[in-house]
């Protein structure tokens, strides 16, 4: 009986140290005061909480106390409440938890409620985590303490504020629920060197304010919404707050007192729909991005556009950066708004183009955000066409072209030059009722391609209206000017000419009078005008001598007319 009477005790042991949250007392809530003492013992025995290894110590069931309720005397341990009430009776300077110079101290899974102070941590180090604390006066109040981690806690209906540093350095405040404090979420007086990060802060008068020379603190990655002040700073300079979703608040971030050598940075925050967005009172000079192509904050309120890139923002292709800055006042300005909420994914389409035309957007590098449908649009220049795509190495013909962003793509336009010159009517010395027998003939055309350009302008010409025929290259005079020299034949020879212009592409063009050619006759079948005048005048002087020598008797002489 014995031996089995003793493996039920170990038994029963074991079961305790298993399951220490199942322990659930039968009688009422234990009231009073609870003393963990620094050498571990638990004061007075019968309060609602254990220990195995003066360590580790578990609540077994619910305190209430109309003063504190757990002190603790001893470094080095864990309270673990197992997800029991800690409750109050709001008496003025009452602590939840009270940890009062000692170190390494971790407060986990407690509901703690109704004191002035939810957790009291004066010139300690803690860990606290995983509690609730709700309906305080001042929820986890801070004063000269270092080294203190609070995370993934719920502080909410607290009235003064949930988490206060004062005087106090090197904490981490993160990922923690804030919402619902009559005043502030988060307050640091001339606290520095902390980090206050991914917590999400609603509904309180102020979610995070910093005053009396706070400097240094890291303010990143928190969500700050629905609040009347979203981040306030009073006299309090050189911090960085950066990462921030502050949205919806009246003021989105308020800086105010001035302070030599006042210089927050403020960057890569989203700013959505705040009625005042930012407010620096006169005096304050503030740093509103990272440089370029880091870039500044986003603001929902920015009318500006992205169509160029670079630190001045005047190159070819956007960035994701507004191409002018946001203008908060005279002193502060970001030099390089976002166009998309920092932290958006997105990508880059690369657009080239080859000779012979242009795009809409024009070439560029351009940033656009995940899931987006981007329209690209080619246009030729004058002499050639449009002909394909190649998109990430596949050919595509529709035009314009629909790119989905999702991932990095590259795009280029290909033209082609498919459009023959253009050839002026010739002209030609002399003119063609006027060629003289073995008289050269010089022709002259103009010709132009808005394309690739000419390669070579030939003129052919027949004697025998068309059966066979001689190409002369055409040499060019002057810009688009070409001209040729037709060597003379006899008189009574016909010449039919045309003329053909080549350009780099392979394209022709013939000027030919709509396939009759342009002709001329060597020696017309009658005489010049001048010539005929002058036999017309030698006829009548004959005529008029004969008559005379009929009259008078006149000696004969000889008239020789030349033909």
């Amino acid at each position: 009986m014995k031996i089995v009477s003793g493996v039920m005790l170990t038994l029963s042991f074991m079961a305790i140290l298993s399951s220490p949250f199942n322990i659930r007392p039968v009688k009422g809530i234990w009231a009073g005061t609870v003393y963990i003492r620094a050498d571990g013992r638990i004061d007075p025995p019968d309060a609602p909480i254990i220990t195995y290894d003066y360590v580790t110590y578990f609540l077994n069931d619910s305190i209430t106390s109309s003063g504190d309720g757990i002190v603790v005397e001893r470094s080095n341990i864990i309270i673990n409440g197992a997800g029991f009430v800690v409750q109050g009776s709001g008496a003025s300077d009452s602590k939840g938890i009270n940890i009062t110079r000692i170190n390494n101290v971790k407060i986990e899974n407690i509901n703690i409620k109704g004191f002035f102070y939810g957790i009291w941590v004066y010139n300690a180090s803690t860990i606290i985590t995983g509690n609730n604390v709700t309906d305080t006066q001042r929820g986890i109040w801070m004063v000269g303490s270092t080294d203190n981690i609070v995370y993934g806690n719920n502080m909410l209906e607290n009235i003064e504020c949930s988490v206060h540093l004062e005087y106090s350095w090197g904490n981490n405040i993160s990922g923690n629920n804030i919402a619902a404090n009559t005043y502030y979420g988060i307050s640091l007086k001339g606290s520095s060197g902390n980090n206050i990060s991914e917590n999400q802060l609603t509904n309180n008068w102020c979610g995070i304010w910093l005053t009396y020379g706070s400097s240094g603190n890291i303010i990143s990655g928190n969500k700050v919404a629905n609040n009347f002040r979203g981040i306030s700073l009073d006299y309090s300079p050189r911090n960085n707050i950066t990462e921030n979703n502050i949205a919806n608040n009246e003021w989105g971030i308020l800086l105010y007192g001035y302070s030599p050598g006042y210089t927050n940075r403020i960057y890569h925050n989203n700013f959505i729909n705040n009625t005042n967005q930012a407010q620096v009172t006169v005096g304050y000079e503030n740093v509103w991005d990272d440089g370029y192509p880091s870039g500044g904050n986003y603001w929902s309120n920015y009318m500006g556009v992205d169509e160029k890139s670079g630190p001045n923002q005047d190159e070819p292709g956007s960035d994701g950066i507004g191409d002018t800055p946001h203008i908060i006042d005279a002193n502060n300005r970001d030099r390089y708004p976002l166009m998309y909420p920092y932290g958006t994914e997105t990508f880059k389409l690369i657009i080239t183009t080859a000779t012979g035309g242009t795009t809409n957007p024009q070439p560029g590098t351009y940033i656009h955000p995940a899931g987006a449908k981007v329209n690209v649009t080619a246009f030729p220049n004058t002499g050639y066409s449009f002909s394909y795509w190649i998109l990430d190495g596949e050919t595509r013909t529709e035009n314009p072209i629909s790119v989905i962003m999702d991932a990095n793509h590259t795009l280029e336009a290909y033209f082609i030059d498919n459009i023959p010159p253009e050839i002026s009517e010739p002209m030609q010395n002399p003119l063609p009722d006027n060629v003289q027998p073995f008289q050269d003939v010089t022709v002259w055309v103009n010709v132009t391609d808005y394309g690739t350009g000419i390669k070579y302008v030939t003129l052919w010409y027949s004697r025998n209206n068309g059966l066979e025929w001689t190409i002369l290259n055409m040499t060019k005079i002057s810009e688009g000017t070409y001209q040729a020299i037709i060597q003379g034949y006899e008189n009574c020879t016909w010449i039919t000419y045309k003329i053909i212009a080549y350009d780099n592409a392979g394209n022709s063009a013939t000027k030919d009078n709509n396939g009759y050619g342009y002709k001329y006759h060597i020696i017309p079948e009658y005489p010049s005008a001048p010539i005929l005048i002058l036999l017309m005048l030698t006829t009548l002087i004959a005529t008029i001598l004969l008559k005379k020598k009929k009259a008078s008797n006149l000696p004969n002489f000889s008239l020789i007319i030349f033909h």
